[in-house]
């Protein structure tokens, strides 16, 4: 059985360039920032950052720490980049 962060690790990379959200640019920098690590606290304190997570279909709990956050940024922020 999967876990959690591995299910949703497979749904982004599920998702086609075509699927993507359109961001607004205040979400671009909260995902890049978080991306590159400058994040210094849960995700509680990120709201334009969980609001871009939720347009990914990622509803994360406000806890969620700053290891799964950057790992899902630098996943979502090279999908926006690359496709």
């Amino acid at each position: 059985m999967q876990s959690k962060s591995e299910m949703k690790r497979l749904a982004i990379q599920r998702r086609r360039r075509d699927d993507l959200p359109s961001l607004e640019e205040d979400e671009l920098l909260a995902l890049k920032m978080a991306a590159s690590g400058h994040v210094s606290s849960p995700l509680g304190e990120w709201p334009i950052l969980a609001r871009t997570f939720n347009k990914f279909g990622l509803n994360l709990a406000s806890n969620t720490g700053l290891t799964v956050i950057k790992k899902i940024a630098k996943e979502l922020y090279a999908k926006v980049q690359f496709g």
